[in-house]
């Protein structure tokens, strides 16, 4: 199963590669992937793949920085939480309208994802624009350090102080030495890591606070043996948008447990409850 690939432009200086997988029903849902901190839409195959042979529509792009993005972080190319809302996420949902005029759109977000589609969500929403019709969070939550899983909380709070020091002395977060998030710019990590500190969501905690439910469809799941975003965290993100949808854990029985990255090697649960989601809405 081959998508469609285009290289789309996000800036006048940037561009990045999508791919759409497309089913036969022309106004089936349609995921729009939002991957996580440092991973490559390739990573997303296989998940992909068994969301259209479900008869879905899927969307995924690498994000700023990332496989097949035009640039690479660097002290000269810094770019933030909102960068990649009103550039990747803009033109992902642009794109995905104009190939797929009759498909509802969701937001299908794993970790960092979920940080950007709910902001995006917002955003679209104050600004009265139409918001997608549902957001999925997949292993997405709130990474503050003590909703963590007790093996990893000191390793979050390690992670940023070495965001400090090496924006201090690179201005560039290189991830790629310390196995975690990949080569990135600055002020995302700056913002990354005022949420893992506070709990503050960049650009989003205001708005969060003082408003209501999100009037979407909103599913959360969490994986089975995920340090990074466990149960509580990923319930933690949810009760901001909306209280009364409960945190769903995905097992993967007769396997390995799904974790924070596993579940891409083995997607079938994962797809198994979001068509039982997409379904009730047909």
């Amino acid at each position: 199963m081959k998508p469609e690939i285009e290289r789309i432009p996000i800036t006048p200086e940037v561009s990045t590669e999508l791919r759409l997988w497309r089913g036969p029903d022309p106004a089936a849902p349609a995921l729009l992937v939002l991957p996580a901190m440092g991973i490559p839409a390739g990573a997303y195959r296989r998940f992909c793949e068994a969301a259209c042979a479900r008869g879905n529509h899927v969307l995924c792009l690498d994000l700023r920085g990332v496989g097949g993005s035009s640039v690479r972080a660097s002290r000269r190319c810094d770019w933030g939480y909102e960068d990649l809302v009103n550039g990747e996420l803009a033109i992902l949902l642009s794109r995905a309208r104009l190939a797929l005029p009759q498909a509802p759109l969701y937001w299908f977000c794993h970790s960092l994802g979920g940080h950007l589609a709910v902001i995006h969500t917002i955003e679209q929403l104050e600004a009265g624009s139409e918001p997608v019709a549902g957001l999925i969070l997949a292993a997405s939550g709130s990474p503050q350090a003590e909703l963590l899983a007790p093996k990893v909380r000191n390793q979050a709070r390690f992670l940023v102080i070495m965001v400090k020091l090496m924006l201090a002395t690179m201005g560039v977060f290189r991830g790629d030495w310390v196995g975690f998030g990949g080569r990135q710019a600055a002020t995302l990590m700056r913002e990354w890591a005022l949420f893992v500190g506070k709990g503050i969501i960049p650009l989003g905690d205001r708005r969060l606070a003082a408003g209501s439910p999100l009037p979407i469809r909103l599913l959360a799941l969490a994986m089975d043996g995920d340090s990074y975003s466990p149960k509580a965290a990923v319930a933690s993100l949810m009760s901001r948008l909306d209280p009364s949808v409960e945190v769903e854990t995905i097992i993967n029985p007769g396997g390995p447990p799904p974790g924070h990255t596993d579940w891409l090697k083995q997607p079938n649960p994962v797809v198994e409850r979001l068509s039982e989601f997409l379904a009730t809405a047909r």
